[in-house]
């Protein structure tokens, strides 16, 4: 069976796939600035996630299906505004449906905001 990983909640979780966190995953890489600045907010990310964790006794997380999907799409929408999808331009930031699953549609700063904290709420856990 083979999984490819176009989408995912903040470039790192998946549903249904408990306790995985991936690196500079779907849609948090970069056309410009460096990539360093995206790695150090995920692993700040899950730097906390295993912190709240290990202090409420949380043995699995999976990111929440309807969390993920809305992520997604919030995604999809600042990138059909931008350049990576505007101009007919085929490219391999886009898969094969014209969605861009590479780059990161802003700012870098607002990327390291919306990671600033860990969100619980926004996963299933037991």
């Amino acid at each position: 069976m083979i999984f490819v990983f176009a989408k995912a909640y903040r470039g790192m979780t998946i549903p249904n796939f408990p306790n995985l966190f991936l690196l500079l995953g779907p849609n948090s890489r970069l056309g410009h600035s460096s990539v360093i600045i995206m790695l150090e907010a995920q692993l700040k990310y899950v730097i906390e996630a295993l912190i709240t964790m290990d202090t409420n006794k949380i043995s699995v997380l999976s990111v929440k299906e309807k969390v993920h999907n809305e992520y997604n799409q919030w995604i999809q929408s600042k990138l059909k505004k931008s350049v990576w999808f505007l101009g007919g331009c085929h490219s391999w930031y886009q898969n094969a449906e014209g969605e861009v699953t590479t780059i990161w549609p802003d700012f870098t700063w607002i990327y390291r905001l919306i990671m600033n904290n860990f969100d619980l709420q926004n996963y299933d856990h037991n």
